[in-house]
């Protein structure tokens, strides 16, 4: 249930899975600093986001009705998914919401953007 660094630079052109971030929207696009020193701001190419407390309300997560309509208006039914964040352990909450509601199978990429926003090691879109 873990990817690599590889297999998402491959899929940037096969496509075979949509990835999703589970970091804020600010630092998905670029727009603040990253926490971390020397990393690029933006995201993986053909990614999109979903901040992790979408999922959740005070803490917990939100009920299933509530997490299949937030994953429905990704329209990403039927597509193989996998989760990414800063570290990888956010991701690990919207992969969990994703298990509770969807068929879809879910992958976590634990490299996440501490390995994938290193200045110039990989594409980036901002």
């Amino acid at each position: 249930m873990v990817i690599d660094a590889n297999t998402l630079l491959k899929n940037i052109d096969s496509k075979k899975f949509q990835v999703i971030d589970a970091r804020s929207q600010e630092r998905f696009l670029g727009l603040i600093p990253e926490p971390r020193e020397n990393m690029s701001g933006g995201h993986i190419p053909n990614s999109i986001n979903l901040p992790f407390e979408t999922v959740l309300k005070k803490g917990k997560m939100k009920s299933k009705q509530e997490l299949t309509k937030i994953l429905n208006n990704l329209n990403i039914e039927n597509q193989p998914l996998a989760f990414t964040c800063g570290s990888g352990i956010t991701a690990c909450i919207i992969l969990l919401a994703s298990e509770l509601v969807s068929k879809n199978k879910n992958v976590l990429y634990d490299g996440s953007w501490a390995e994938w926003g290193q200045s110039g090691k990989f594409p980036i879109e901002k």
